[in-house]
């Protein structure tokens, strides 16, 4: 935190806006912990590249086209050296990780898509990488696997006057209203004021970080008046909601510049 303190007064830095710093200097971090974590990515392809061949050679299509979809995943997560990715590429990501979930739990979910509203926004808007991963595996994870029965998750997008909102809704096992406060609070306060829970205590703790991240990716891209929205009810499902500005709100943004 001094570091930041010390850049933000840099009088070098003056001409740049304290958003801007911050999300350089994420971009930053995260290739530094990408080269910190991560393997030789050829070698990965290749090898699954290999197997892949292998399963052909026997006629074991399902196998060549689940390995191909796992590379596909493994290659944006791994590989995706830009902080900035467009919808549609997000949602090609989304998809590539509901195939490889259907696999593990026998075509238990369903992805459904209702992005007409949006015309061709999602090929050339842009957003923070990964953000609408984190939020399916958390409906997956948290919603849909303790559902006995299969379940949805449907991911909608609509353009208000001044915002972007894209919707992802599960009809899974859902929260209770304590659930929802716990995790409201760990998504939208500082981490000094969430109270540390026990053990089976409150919401899914898993979930509130990963969702936390998020939030916090979007807040540094696109500006604190963004970010997350999160509804539930027990038995019924629950909904993120995804807000970003929309293309005319962006037109004197840096972040448009790149994107459009």
């Amino acid at each position: 935190m001094s570091f930041l303190t010390d850049l933000l007064n840099d009088e070098h830095y003056l001409g740049y806006s304290r958003q801007e710093l911050a999300s350089e200097m994420l971009k930053t971090q995260a290739q530094m912990n990408s080269l910190q974590s991560q393997i030789n990515p050829h070698f990965l392809y290749n090898t699954l590249e290999s197997i892949r061949s292998k399963a052909l050679l026997r006629d074991e299509e399902e196998i060549a086209t689940m390995i191909e979809t796992l590379a596909r995943l493994f290659r944006y997560n791994i590989s995706q050296r830009n902080t900035e990715s467009s919808i549609l590429d997000e949602l090609e990501n989304v998809k590539n990780y509901v195939r490889i979930q259907n696999y593990r739990f026998r075509d238990k979910f369903t992805l459904k898509l209702e992005l007409d509203d949006l015309g061709e926004l999602p090929e050339n808007y842009m957003m923070p990488t990964l953000t609408l991963q984190p939020i399916v595996e958390n409906a997956i994870h948290h919603g849909l696997e303790p559902k006995i029965s299969p379940g949805t998750i449907l991911i909608r997008g609509f353009l208000t006057q001044s915002k972007l909102i894209l919707q992802i809704r599960d009809d899974g096992v859902g929260m209770s209203s304590d659930q929802l406060d716990a995790l409201r609070a760990r998504l939208f306060q500082s981490d000094d004021l969430v109270p540390v829970q026990k053990e089976g205590e409150g919401a899914r703790h898993g979930a509130g970080i990963a969702l936390k991240n998020v939030h916090q990716r979007l807040q540094l891209f696109f500006g604190p008046a963004y970010g997350l929205e999160i509804t539930s009810a027990a038995g019924i499902g629950t909904q993120i909601e995804l807000c970003m500005p929309a293309p005319s709100e962006m037109r004197d943004s840096y972040h448009a510049e790149r994107a459009f």
